[in-house]
Protein backbone atom coordinates (compact mmCIF):
# COMPACT_ATOMS: atom_id res chain seq x y z
CA UNK A 1 0.00 0.00 0.00
CA UNK A 2 1.11 4.05 -0.35
CA UNK A 3 1.08 6.20 2.24
CA UNK A 4 2.40 9.45 4.10
CA UNK A 5 4.03 10.73 6.80
CA UNK A 6 5.66 14.01 8.70
CA UNK A 7 6.93 15.42 11.22
CA UNK A 8 9.02 17.97 12.39
CA UNK A 9 11.73 19.21 15.44
CA UNK A 10 13.93 21.78 16.44
CA UNK A 11 17.33 22.38 17.36
CA UNK A 12 20.36 20.14 15.26
CA UNK A 13 19.96 18.58 11.83
CA UNK A 14 19.97 15.21 11.60
CA UNK A 15 19.39 12.52 8.41
CA UNK A 16 16.73 11.30 7.08
CA UNK A 17 16.87 7.56 5.48
CA UNK A 18 14.16 6.41 3.19
CA UNK A 19 14.80 2.92 3.91
CA UNK A 20 14.85 2.74 8.03
CA UNK A 21 13.46 -0.17 10.21
CA UNK A 22 10.13 -1.08 11.41
CA UNK A 23 11.89 1.05 14.75
CA UNK A 24 12.30 4.38 12.67
CA UNK A 25 8.83 5.77 13.96
CA UNK A 26 9.44 5.23 17.74
CA UNK A 27 13.40 7.02 17.72
CA UNK A 28 11.67 9.95 15.47
CA UNK A 29 8.92 10.19 18.79
CA UNK A 30 12.05 9.56 20.87
CA UNK A 31 13.67 12.60 19.42
CA UNK A 32 11.08 15.10 19.38
CA UNK A 33 10.06 14.78 23.18
CA UNK A 34 14.10 15.20 23.76
CA UNK A 35 14.04 18.59 21.66
CA UNK A 36 11.13 19.57 23.79
CA UNK A 37 12.98 18.98 26.69
CA UNK A 38 16.04 20.77 25.46
CA UNK A 39 13.37 23.77 24.47
CA UNK A 40 11.89 23.84 27.72
CA UNK A 41 15.51 23.95 29.09
CA UNK A 42 16.83 26.58 27.49
CA UNK A 43 13.23 28.59 28.15
CA UNK A 44 14.17 28.08 31.98
CA UNK A 45 17.66 29.53 31.65
CA UNK A 46 16.29 32.36 30.17
CA UNK A 47 14.03 33.30 32.28
CA UNK A 48 16.32 32.74 35.27
CA UNK A 49 19.06 34.97 33.62
CA UNK A 50 17.32 37.71 31.74
CA UNK A 51 14.55 38.80 34.29
CA UNK A 52 14.49 40.21 37.66
CA UNK A 53 17.51 39.67 39.91
CA UNK A 54 19.60 36.62 39.12
CA UNK A 55 20.72 36.19 43.09
CA UNK A 56 16.69 36.00 43.71
CA UNK A 57 16.59 32.69 41.74
CA UNK A 58 16.37 29.53 43.61
CA UNK A 59 19.07 27.67 41.40
CA UNK A 60 21.75 30.78 41.92
CA UNK A 61 21.42 30.16 46.21
CA UNK A 62 18.01 32.69 46.56
CA UNK A 63 14.90 32.40 47.95
CA UNK A 64 12.52 34.79 46.54
CA UNK A 65 12.01 33.26 42.84
CA UNK A 66 11.73 29.92 41.58
CA UNK A 67 10.25 28.38 38.31
CA UNK A 68 9.33 25.26 36.75
CA UNK A 69 7.47 23.36 34.01
CA UNK A 70 4.06 20.98 35.16
CA UNK A 71 2.92 19.53 31.61
CA UNK A 72 3.90 22.08 29.18
CA UNK A 73 2.96 25.18 32.00
CA UNK A 74 5.22 27.58 33.55
CA UNK A 75 5.02 27.33 37.15
CA UNK A 76 6.92 30.98 38.82
CA UNK A 77 7.39 32.28 42.05
CA UNK A 78 8.43 35.67 42.30
CA UNK A 79 7.56 39.52 42.90
CA UNK A 80 5.06 41.40 40.78
CA UNK A 81 7.86 42.89 39.26
CA UNK A 82 9.45 40.04 37.72
CA UNK A 83 6.27 39.00 36.55
CA UNK A 84 6.10 41.54 34.54
CA UNK A 85 9.14 41.47 33.26
CA UNK A 86 8.60 37.02 32.32
CA UNK A 87 5.46 38.16 30.62
CA UNK A 88 7.54 40.69 28.21
CA UNK A 89 10.19 38.09 27.66
CA UNK A 90 7.28 35.51 27.09
CA UNK A 91 5.74 37.86 24.46
CA UNK A 92 8.79 38.60 22.66
CA UNK A 93 9.65 34.99 22.24
CA UNK A 94 6.08 33.83 20.84
CA UNK A 95 6.18 36.98 18.21
CA UNK A 96 9.28 34.75 16.98
CA UNK A 97 7.31 31.79 17.04
CA UNK A 98 4.61 33.18 15.81
CA UNK A 99 6.00 32.55 11.94
CA UNK A 100 6.16 29.20 10.58
CA UNK A 101 7.23 28.19 6.57
CA UNK A 102 4.77 26.09 3.88
CA UNK A 103 7.19 24.49 1.80
CA UNK A 104 5.91 22.81 -1.78
CA UNK A 105 7.62 20.73 -3.58
CA UNK A 106 7.72 18.98 -6.82
CA UNK A 107 9.63 15.90 -8.25
CA UNK A 108 9.07 15.72 -12.05
CA UNK A 109 10.25 12.39 -13.38
CA UNK A 110 9.66 12.26 -17.62
CA UNK A 111 10.92 8.94 -19.38
CA UNK A 112 11.17 8.78 -22.71
CA UNK A 113 11.85 5.11 -24.91
CA UNK A 114 12.05 4.49 -28.38
CA UNK A 115 12.89 1.75 -30.62
CA UNK A 116 13.24 1.79 -34.66
CA UNK A 117 14.13 -1.73 -36.36
CA UNK A 118 14.11 -1.16 -40.51
CA UNK A 119 15.43 -4.00 -42.53
CA UNK A 120 15.12 -6.33 -45.71
CA UNK A 121 16.66 -9.92 -46.23
CA UNK A 122 17.22 -11.10 -49.25
CA UNK A 123 18.10 -14.87 -50.34
CA UNK A 124 18.23 -16.14 -54.00
CA UNK A 125 19.18 -19.78 -55.05
CA UNK A 126 19.66 -20.96 -58.23
CA UNK A 127 18.64 -24.47 -58.92
CA UNK A 128 20.33 -27.41 -60.58
CA UNK A 129 18.40 -28.22 -63.35
CA UNK A 130 20.43 -31.64 -63.99
CA UNK A 131 21.79 -30.34 -67.61
CA UNK A 132 24.73 -29.08 -66.32
CA UNK A 133 27.12 -31.84 -64.93
CA UNK A 134 29.47 -31.32 -61.54
CA UNK A 135 27.13 -27.77 -60.58
CA UNK A 136 25.22 -27.93 -57.64
CA UNK A 137 22.42 -25.52 -56.63
CA UNK A 138 24.14 -21.93 -56.19
CA UNK A 139 23.34 -19.93 -53.04
CA UNK A 140 23.25 -16.50 -51.70
CA UNK A 141 21.86 -15.63 -48.37
CA UNK A 142 22.11 -13.31 -45.63
CA UNK A 143 21.03 -13.06 -42.59
CA UNK A 144 21.31 -9.59 -41.29
CA UNK A 145 18.03 -10.09 -39.07
CA UNK A 146 19.73 -12.51 -37.05
CA UNK A 147 22.94 -10.08 -36.39
CA UNK A 148 20.98 -6.70 -35.58
CA UNK A 149 18.14 -8.66 -33.69
CA UNK A 150 16.71 -6.58 -30.86
CA UNK A 151 19.59 -4.82 -28.81
CA UNK A 152 20.47 -5.07 -25.35
CA UNK A 153 18.71 -2.60 -23.39
CA UNK A 154 20.43 0.86 -21.68
CA UNK A 155 19.84 -0.31 -18.65
CA UNK A 156 16.93 1.99 -17.68
CA UNK A 157 13.45 2.06 -16.89
CA UNK A 158 10.91 0.98 -19.90
CA UNK A 159 13.65 -0.07 -22.55
CA UNK A 160 12.53 -1.48 -25.64
CA UNK A 161 15.93 -3.64 -25.80
CA UNK A 162 15.97 -7.23 -24.99
CA UNK A 163 16.61 -7.13 -21.82
CA UNK A 164 14.11 -4.44 -21.21
CA UNK A 165 10.49 -4.33 -21.93
CA UNK A 166 9.90 -6.47 -24.80
CA UNK A 167 7.09 -5.69 -27.30
CA UNK A 168 4.10 -8.15 -27.07
CA UNK A 169 3.33 -10.45 -30.07
CA UNK A 170 0.39 -9.15 -31.94
CA UNK A 171 -2.41 -11.74 -31.78
CA UNK A 172 -3.86 -13.73 -35.54
CA UNK A 173 -6.21 -11.14 -36.74
CA UNK A 174 -8.38 -13.86 -38.55
CA UNK A 175 -8.10 -17.12 -36.68
CA UNK A 176 -7.45 -20.49 -38.63
CA UNK A 177 -5.82 -18.20 -41.75
CA UNK A 178 -1.92 -19.26 -41.21
CA UNK A 179 -0.79 -15.99 -40.19
CA UNK A 180 1.26 -16.17 -37.11
CA UNK A 181 1.52 -13.69 -34.46
CA UNK A 182 4.55 -10.81 -35.48
CA UNK A 183 6.22 -9.34 -32.43
CA UNK A 184 6.80 -6.17 -35.24
CA UNK A 185 4.81 -3.56 -36.90
CA UNK A 186 5.34 -4.31 -40.01
CA UNK A 187 6.64 -7.81 -41.74
CA UNK A 188 6.87 -8.66 -45.05
CA UNK A 189 7.25 -11.85 -46.69
CA UNK A 190 6.83 -13.21 -50.60
CA UNK A 191 8.99 -16.61 -52.22
CA UNK A 192 9.26 -16.65 -56.34
CA UNK A 193 10.56 -20.25 -57.16
CA UNK A 194 11.04 -21.37 -60.59
CA UNK A 195 14.92 -21.95 -61.75
CA UNK A 196 15.68 -19.46 -59.41
CA UNK A 197 14.24 -19.12 -55.95
CA UNK A 198 13.83 -16.12 -53.99
CA UNK A 199 12.84 -14.98 -50.77
CA UNK A 200 12.26 -11.41 -49.65
CA UNK A 201 11.58 -10.55 -45.96
CA UNK A 202 10.79 -6.89 -45.10
CA UNK A 203 10.59 -5.78 -41.72
CA UNK A 204 9.92 -2.51 -40.17
CA UNK A 205 8.66 -1.26 -36.40
CA UNK A 206 8.72 2.09 -34.91
CA UNK A 207 7.80 2.18 -31.18
CA UNK A 208 7.53 5.33 -28.90
CA UNK A 209 6.62 5.84 -25.04
CA UNK A 210 6.60 9.03 -22.91
CA UNK A 211 5.54 8.52 -18.99
CA UNK A 212 5.58 11.34 -16.75
CA UNK A 213 5.26 10.90 -12.79
CA UNK A 214 4.53 14.13 -10.54
CA UNK A 215 4.88 13.59 -6.96
CA UNK A 216 3.97 16.98 -4.82
CA UNK A 217 4.51 16.81 -0.89
CA UNK A 218 4.11 19.83 0.87
CA UNK A 219 4.94 20.47 4.60
CA UNK A 220 4.81 23.29 7.00
CA UNK A 221 7.04 23.65 10.18
CA UNK A 222 7.91 26.26 12.80
CA UNK A 223 10.94 28.78 11.91
CA UNK A 224 14.28 27.46 12.63
CA UNK A 225 12.74 23.87 12.87
CA UNK A 226 13.50 21.09 10.49
CA UNK A 227 10.53 18.67 9.14
CA UNK A 228 10.33 16.00 6.84
CA UNK A 229 7.17 14.08 4.70
CA UNK A 230 7.55 10.20 3.52
CA UNK A 231 5.31 9.83 0.28
CA UNK A 232 5.98 5.97 -0.51
CA UNK A 233 5.17 2.39 -1.04
CA UNK A 234 6.34 -0.08 1.70
CA UNK A 235 7.17 -3.56 -0.10
CA UNK A 236 7.60 -6.97 1.71
CA UNK A 237 10.33 -9.45 0.59
CA UNK A 238 11.24 -12.72 1.95
CA UNK A 239 14.69 -11.94 3.38
CA UNK A 240 15.91 -14.86 5.52
CA UNK A 241 14.49 -18.74 5.62
CA UNK A 242 15.16 -20.39 8.75
CA UNK A 243 14.93 -23.91 9.17
CA UNK A 244 12.02 -25.41 11.45
CA UNK A 245 13.45 -28.13 14.38
CA UNK A 246 12.46 -31.93 13.32
CA UNK A 247 10.65 -30.71 10.65
CA UNK A 248 10.97 -30.60 6.64
CA UNK A 249 10.11 -27.07 6.16
CA UNK A 250 11.28 -23.77 7.02
CA UNK A 251 10.01 -20.50 8.39
CA UNK A 252 10.39 -17.23 5.33
CA UNK A 253 11.52 -14.15 7.40
CA UNK A 254 9.48 -10.76 5.78
CA UNK A 255 11.60 -7.83 5.57
CA UNK A 256 10.17 -4.44 4.04
CA UNK A 257 11.66 -1.59 1.96
CA UNK A 258 10.34 1.49 0.61
CA UNK A 259 9.59 3.43 -2.85
CA UNK A 260 9.20 6.55 -2.97
CA UNK A 261 10.37 10.28 -2.32
CA UNK A 262 11.24 11.87 0.87
CA UNK A 263 12.08 15.56 1.74
CA UNK A 264 13.99 16.38 4.59
CA UNK A 265 13.93 20.68 5.35
CA UNK A 266 15.33 22.69 7.60
CA UNK A 267 14.20 26.82 6.97
CA UNK A 268 15.02 29.98 8.70
CA UNK A 269 12.91 33.44 7.89
CA UNK A 270 15.76 36.43 7.06
CA UNK A 271 14.90 39.04 9.63
CA UNK A 272 13.12 41.39 6.87
CA UNK A 273 10.92 38.54 6.26
CA UNK A 274 11.44 38.19 2.33
CA UNK A 275 13.84 35.27 2.31
CA UNK A 276 13.70 31.98 3.72
CA UNK A 277 17.20 29.97 4.16
CA UNK A 278 16.66 26.47 3.56
CA UNK A 279 18.66 23.12 4.17
CA UNK A 280 16.87 20.50 1.82
CA UNK A 281 17.72 16.79 1.69
CA UNK A 282 15.46 15.56 -0.99
CA UNK A 283 15.54 11.51 -1.61
CA UNK A 284 13.77 9.67 -4.46
CA UNK A 285 13.67 5.83 -4.02
CA UNK A 286 12.34 2.81 -6.94
CA UNK A 287 12.64 -0.44 -6.81
CA UNK A 288 13.98 -1.25 -10.29
CA UNK A 289 14.08 -5.40 -9.86
CA UNK A 290 13.23 -7.93 -7.13
CA UNK A 291 15.85 -10.61 -7.61
CA UNK A 292 14.93 -14.38 -6.41
CA UNK A 293 18.47 -16.45 -5.10
CA UNK A 294 18.17 -19.65 -4.64
CA UNK A 295 20.27 -22.28 -2.95
CA UNK A 296 20.18 -26.06 -1.73
CA UNK A 297 19.99 -26.65 2.20
CA UNK A 298 20.22 -29.26 4.72
CA UNK A 299 17.45 -29.98 6.75
CA UNK A 300 18.14 -32.67 9.73
CA UNK A 301 15.14 -34.41 11.27
CA UNK A 302 14.80 -36.62 14.19
CA UNK A 303 12.82 -39.62 15.25
CA UNK A 304 12.23 -40.00 18.89
CA UNK A 305 10.43 -43.51 19.83
CA UNK A 306 8.23 -43.34 22.65
CA UNK A 307 8.72 -46.96 23.87
CA UNK A 308 12.74 -46.77 24.45
CA UNK A 309 12.86 -42.85 25.57
CA UNK A 310 15.62 -42.80 22.48
CA UNK A 311 16.12 -40.34 19.63
CA UNK A 312 17.52 -41.22 16.42
CA UNK A 313 19.06 -38.92 13.84
CA UNK A 314 17.25 -39.13 10.29
CA UNK A 315 19.20 -38.80 7.20
CA UNK A 316 19.41 -34.94 5.99
CA UNK A 317 16.87 -34.19 3.50
CA UNK A 318 18.14 -31.81 0.69
CA UNK A 319 15.45 -28.95 -0.06
CA UNK A 320 15.78 -25.92 -2.21
CA UNK A 321 14.45 -23.00 -0.51
CA UNK A 322 15.04 -18.95 -2.29
CA UNK A 323 15.23 -15.56 -0.66
CA UNK A 324 14.60 -12.22 -2.82
CA UNK A 325 16.96 -9.26 -3.34
CA UNK A 326 15.22 -5.47 -4.13
CA UNK A 327 17.67 -3.73 -6.41
CA UNK A 328 17.11 0.00 -5.59
CA UNK A 329 17.70 3.15 -8.21
CA UNK A 330 18.14 5.70 -5.36
CA UNK A 331 18.74 9.86 -6.19
CA UNK A 332 19.57 11.82 -3.02
CA UNK A 333 20.29 15.21 -2.77
CA UNK A 334 21.50 17.79 -0.23
CA UNK A 335 21.91 21.53 -0.51
CA UNK A 336 21.46 24.98 1.32
CA UNK A 337 19.92 27.37 -0.88
CA UNK A 338 18.03 31.23 -0.08
CA UNK A 339 15.14 31.46 -1.97
CA UNK A 340 12.82 34.45 -1.65
CA UNK A 341 9.48 34.19 0.01
CA UNK A 342 6.40 32.19 -2.35
CA UNK A 343 9.74 32.27 -5.02
CA UNK A 344 10.24 28.81 -7.00
CA UNK A 345 13.39 27.62 -7.31
CA UNK A 346 14.73 24.65 -9.28
CA UNK A 347 16.60 22.63 -6.93
CA UNK A 348 18.23 20.24 -9.16
CA UNK A 349 17.86 16.54 -10.95
CA UNK A 350 19.63 14.84 -13.34
CA UNK A 351 19.66 13.34 -16.95
CA UNK A 352 19.78 10.53 -18.06
CA UNK A 353 20.64 9.32 -21.76
CA UNK A 354 21.22 5.81 -23.31
CA UNK A 355 21.54 5.26 -26.69
CA UNK A 356 22.24 1.99 -28.62
CA UNK A 357 22.56 1.92 -32.61
CA UNK A 358 23.15 -1.24 -34.41
CA UNK A 359 23.77 -1.71 -38.32
CA UNK A 360 24.43 -4.76 -40.63
CA UNK A 361 25.21 -5.23 -43.78
CA UNK A 362 27.25 -6.57 -47.04
CA UNK A 363 29.79 -4.90 -47.92
CA UNK A 364 30.49 -2.59 -50.79
CA UNK A 365 26.40 -2.97 -51.67
CA UNK A 366 25.66 -1.43 -48.26
CA UNK A 367 27.21 1.74 -49.21
CA UNK A 368 25.60 1.83 -52.55
CA UNK A 369 23.06 4.50 -52.11
CA UNK A 370 19.27 2.91 -53.06
CA UNK A 371 20.73 -0.76 -53.68
CA UNK A 372 22.09 -0.09 -49.70
CA UNK A 373 18.56 -0.76 -48.37
CA UNK A 374 18.21 -4.16 -49.73
CA UNK A 375 21.43 -5.31 -47.90
CA UNK A 376 21.91 -3.18 -44.92
CA UNK A 377 19.17 -3.98 -41.28
CA UNK A 378 19.56 -0.99 -38.83
CA UNK A 379 18.48 -0.67 -35.36
CA UNK A 380 17.99 1.59 -32.67
CA UNK A 381 17.30 2.37 -29.64
CA UNK A 382 17.45 5.66 -27.72
CA UNK A 383 16.24 6.02 -23.70
CA UNK A 384 16.47 8.78 -22.06
CA UNK A 385 14.89 9.55 -17.97
CA UNK A 386 15.09 13.08 -16.89
CA UNK A 387 14.13 14.19 -13.23
CA UNK A 388 13.61 18.00 -11.83
CA UNK A 389 13.45 19.22 -8.42
CA UNK A 390 11.08 21.80 -7.75
CA UNK A 391 11.02 24.09 -4.14
CA UNK A 392 8.88 26.91 -3.05
CA UNK A 393 8.77 28.18 0.32
CA UNK A 394 6.30 30.62 1.95
CA UNK A 395 6.50 32.72 4.83
CA UNK A 396 2.99 32.22 6.70
CA UNK A 397 3.06 35.44 9.57
CA UNK A 398 0.22 34.64 12.07
CA UNK A 399 -0.49 38.68 12.39
CA UNK A 400 -0.71 39.13 8.81
CA UNK A 401 -3.62 36.46 8.17
CA UNK A 402 -5.28 37.24 11.13
CA UNK A 403 -5.64 40.83 9.78
CA UNK A 404 -6.84 38.97 6.24
CA UNK A 405 -9.52 36.61 8.00
CA UNK A 406 -10.23 38.80 10.59
CA UNK A 407 -10.18 42.67 9.93
CA UNK A 408 -10.12 44.93 13.03
CA UNK A 409 -9.20 42.30 15.18
CA UNK A 410 -6.16 43.45 16.64
CA UNK A 411 -7.89 47.09 17.17
CA UNK A 412 -11.53 46.29 18.21
CA UNK A 413 -11.44 42.12 19.36
CA UNK A 414 -14.63 42.73 21.05
CA UNK A 415 -16.81 42.95 17.21
CA UNK A 416 -15.16 39.23 17.18
CA UNK A 417 -16.17 38.31 21.09
CA UNK A 418 -12.40 38.15 21.92
CA UNK A 419 -11.70 40.17 24.86
CA UNK A 420 -8.38 41.91 25.47
CA UNK A 421 -7.43 39.66 28.16
CA UNK A 422 -7.77 36.87 26.23
CA UNK A 423 -5.40 38.04 23.92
Amino acid sequence: GGGGGGGGRGGGRSNVNLFGDSGSDNNNTEDGEDARLQRVTEILELIRTQTGTQQDWVEFGGDVSSVRELNGLLLIRTTPGTHDEVTTLLDELRQTRSMQISVEARFLLVDQNFLEEIGVDIDVQINDDGDDVGWSSTKIAQDSFGITSRPFSTGMPGSFGSAGAAIGALEDFVAGTGFSGTSRALDVAFSYVDDWSVNVMIRATQNQRRAISLTAPRITFFNGQQAYVTVARQIAFISDLEPVPDAAGMNPTLSFTQSGVVLAVEGTISADRRYVTMTVQPSLATISEIRRVEFLVALETTTTNTTTNTTTNNTPTIATGAIEAPQLELTQLETTVSVPDQGTLMLGGQRLVGEIEMESGVPVLSKIPFVNRLFTNRTKVKDERTLLILIKPTIIIQQEEENQLFPGLESNPEQYNISNRLR
